[in-house]
């Protein structure tokens, strides 16, 4: 491979990862109250490293999202956030939860 093509496509390797980043977004988008108060409770939850807390969140998000208290994008949200807890990343998921929380506050000033 000459010098070019090596050039060329570390270049587009790096444009398909700028993309990549661009089109995944940063942080989440506006949650209704309701989101935000199982935010708050799920981020409490993952610093306690409280799975009996999981267990009882994830049965109220799952009625939440079926009488329509919370919408789709925002139970998907919220269950990737207990995934992660459950899978042992117990920091992350909270951080996860705290970047949801502090996003509103963002997009209230």
């Amino acid at each position: 491979m000459n010098r070019w093509n090596l050039k060329a496509n570390r270049w587009l390797l790096a444009l398909v990862a700028a993309g990549t980043l661009a089109l995944s977004g940063c942080g989440y988008g506006k949650v209704g109250p309701e989101t935000y108060k199982y935010a708050t409770a799920l981020y409490s939850i993952c610093n306690r490293r409280d799975e009996k807390g999981l267990d009882k969140i994830t049965d109220m998000l799952a009625q939440a999202s079926q009488e329509g208290a919370i919408s789709s994008r925002e139970a998907a949200w919220l269950d990737d956030i207990v995934e992660e807890a459950r899978g042992g990343d117990w920091e992350s998921s909270a951080a996860q939860a705290r970047r949801m929380l502090s996003d509103q506050v963002e997009r209230v000033r």
